[in-house]
């Protein structure tokens, strides 16, 4: 008797236990859901506390030597606030944007990395980057913080580390796991036409984004957070994009 009781007992404490352990896991599971389900969202569409807008666009079409590497990739940034506001130490105005990216062969006085405005330059003036995808995600000013933190850490351009590789690398230091791309091909060599297509299977992209209103006679090349160098727009070569 003595003994089924102790059974009994055990018995009745490991089924307790394991249902207790199974509830605690359970919640703890849903509860991290619910976080990350909630994280993502803020931070896609319905971010309380976004200030701007950052838009990653890459244009398919085109490519060098008869392969189909894609023309560009860049990004775009989107004031939110009803204040005019500084990134990269260029001022935006309230619904007003920046576009950012890399160049290699603008004139050797101008050196080689990022460029504020070039991009938006070549869309107005010479109708450039009409295929680009696009996909666009809200930040906080913490976040601003990370993207021009991670574009002064990544200022360069080489044929390995190009225009696709910044602007992935930048987007991905405040993307959402499912909103991150990779920007490469089964050859692991960054291209536009990686990126885009990349683009064109994530939800909520689009086709030929606007980026906003940009000063395009304010084109800059980024030296620093507080450093630049002012473009003259006759220096543009003719040939580029």
């Amino acid at each position: 008797m003595n003994l089924g009781r102790k059974i009994s007992k055990t018995l009745r404490f490991v089924l307790a236990f394991t249902l207790a352990l199974a509830i605690c896991i359970g919640s703890f599971s849903v509860t991290n859901y619910k976080f990350k389900v909630n994280a993502a969202t803020n931070t896609k569409t319905n971010n309380p506390k976004a200030v701007v807008t950052l838009t990653i666009h890459s244009d398919p079409t085109g490519g060098y030597y008869g392969v189909n590497t894609g023309t560009n990739s860049f990004l775009s940034i989107r004031n939110k606030t009803k204040n005019t506001i500084r990134i990269l130490d260029v001022p935006v105005e309230p619904d007003g944007a920046i576009t950012i990216g890399t160049y290699g062969n603008m004139p050797e006085k101008y050196g080689t990395g990022v460029f504020t405005n070039l991009d938006a330059y070549f869309i107005k003036y010479r109708a450039a980057f009409k295929k680009r995808v696009s996909l666009s995600i809200n930040l906080s000013s913490q976040e601003l913080f990370t993207v021009c933190d991670t574009i002064i850490k990544n200022n360069k351009h080489t044929p390995l580390y190009n225009c696709t590789w910044f602007a992935s690398t930048v987007w991905n230091s405040v993307a959402p796991y499912d909103y991150r791309v990779l920007g490469f091909n089964s050859a692991c060599i960054y291209t536009p036409k990686a990126l885009a297509d990349e683009l064109s299977k994530k939800y909520n992209h689009k086709n030929a984004s606007q980026v906003g209103t940009c000063n395009k006679n304010d084109i800059r090349r980024i030296l620093s957070k507080s450093q630049y160098k002012s473009v003259n727009r006759k220096d543009i070569p003719k040939d580029i994009p």
